[in-house]
């Protein structure tokens, strides 16, 4: 659904229940009931995505952006869930989840994230500013939780980067 909007398709509710059924593999559940349960889950996910998604007033700039820069003799490589654009011009980062919020960071913890820090340098390494936000969405409970990166935060988490690359080396 993202790579459609980021080409300007504008994919309905039921245009989605299509593509979702398209790709659905009954034999992968253990009964009828199972497969029920987690089809009534991914419409939950798909409801909430659209929610978020008609109240999002950024531009999607690319959808699973891979990412590699070196990091001292190491390099770093990933993938970006989706990068947008503001109306500002600011880019924001979003990693979807589609899991239980009761494992998410709060809004004062998320700053010591390692994935969005790591986004985040890498949106710096690839175009020389921080993201204006790099921000998990929770799907399941359309829970939204932004980070907006400072230069010392990145600092920081360089120095944590290369202490975590010592200590597994």
């Amino acid at each position: 659904l993202s790579k459609d909007r980021q080409k300007g398709i504008d994919r309905s509710r039921e245009d989605a229940i299509a593509i979702l059924k398209a790709s659905w593999d009954a034999s992968a559940y253990t009964s009828k009931k199972q497969e029920d349960e987690y089809w009534a889950k991914a419409l939950g996910l798909l409801d909430n995505y659209f929610a978020w998604e008609s109240a999002n007033r950024n531009t999607v700039v690319e959808v699973e952006r891979r990412f590699s820069f070196p990091f001292g003799d190491h390099p770093m490589r990933g993938k970006i869930d989706r990068l947008e654009r503001r109306p500002d011009g600011r880019l924001v980062v979003v990693d979807f989840k589609t899991g239980s919020t009761s494992s998410a960071p709060s809004r004062n913890s998320v700053r010591e994230e390692i994935q969005l820090n790591l986004y985040a340098l890498a949106i710096f390494e690839e175009f020389g500013e921080l993201p204006a936000e790099a921000a998990y969405l929770y799907l399941k409970e359309t829970k939204y939780i932004p980070y907006a990166p400072p230069p010392e935060t990145v600092t920081t988490f360089r120095s944590r980067l290369d202490e975590m690359i010592g200590n597994v080396l």
